[in-house]
């Protein structure tokens, strides 16, 4: 996962939902702080610090200076066990030709600057494209192309599993409630003493409100008390007390007098 710290400037709630993407996937994650030049160092080692608690452990590189390009290709190298793809991918204007120039000398991939006027990269990689890395031990990297809001996954549980540090507090027991949000819910081991938990409730409100749109949608839902119950086929109802004391007091009503009189003979 390619991050640039500046041009485009860093964001963390982009980056965290690249990084949920990421961990659907289940393989291994490597995140990659590029244009590592650009920052003094002060700045360059508060991100470093910033982004450790959340579970990765992020790797400064520059392919203009050649900082961290080798311990990248060493990482990849050691993840690859022999073969393999590992795929650099991350928002467009982050500099993976770049980088994928630094990591396989003579490449010569084609790159563009950043828009000065939106801050947003251009795309130079139009499709996926395999090279081999030197020294990779057989191991191939994609360059993809980039895109700038990834999806986040639809189902609330999935969500939390992708956050590394819901994992970790987990591993010490789990909440009180199988179902629990994680938001400071009764019995939750998770907390919100941690640092991306505010970027966790955004996303987990996103999802919630998607979800509620679409059964919305699908006539499946309606709002009742200030929450979501299920909407139930007709035959699958239950009538109303009030409803069945109205219709009961009808039955049991005396009858009109006017209904009662004779007709002519």
């Amino acid at each position: 996962m390619v991050v640039a710290l500046v041009e485009p400037e860093l964001d963390p709630l982009q980056l965290t939902r690249f990084l949920v993407t990421a961990e659907a996937a289940g393989v291994p994650l490597q995140l990659v702080l590029s244009k590592a030049d650009r920052l003094e160092p002060e700045a360059l080692a508060a991100w470093v610090e910033r982004l450790g608690p959340w579970g990765y452990d992020p790797l400064p590189v520059s392919s203009l200076s050649g900082q961290g390009v080798a311990a990248l290709r060493s990482r990849l190298a050691k993840n690859s066990c022999g073969g393999g793809i590992a795929v650099l991918c991350g928002p467009s204007g982050v500099g993976k030709s770049s980088l994928l120039n630094a990591l396989v000398p003579g490449l010569a991939l084609r790159v563009a600057a950043v828009s000065g006027r939106l801050q947003r990269g251009r795309h130079t990689t139009r499709h996926v494209e395999l090279h081999a890395l030197e020294q990779g031990g057989g191991l191939m990297v994609a360059d993809t192309p980039g895109f700038n809001r990834p999806a986040l996954p639809p189902d609330p549980l999935q969500l939390a599993s992708a956050f590394p540090e819901i994992r970790q507090r987990l591993e010490k027991g789990g909440c009180r409630f199988a179902n629990c949000r994680h938001l400071d819910d009764p019995g939750c081991r998770v907390g919100i003493d941690w640092w991306r938990h505010s970027l966790y409730r955004r996303c987990l409100e996103e999802i919630e409100s998607s979800s509620q749109l679409t059964r919305r949608a699908q006539g499946g839902t309606r709002q009742r008390g200030g929450r979501e119950e299920p909407l139930l086929q007709a035959q699958w109802r239950h009538a109303s007390r009030r409803l069945g004391r109205q219709e009961l007091a009808g039955e049991l009503s005396p009858p009109d007098p006017e209904d009662s009189t004779p007709g002519p003979p």
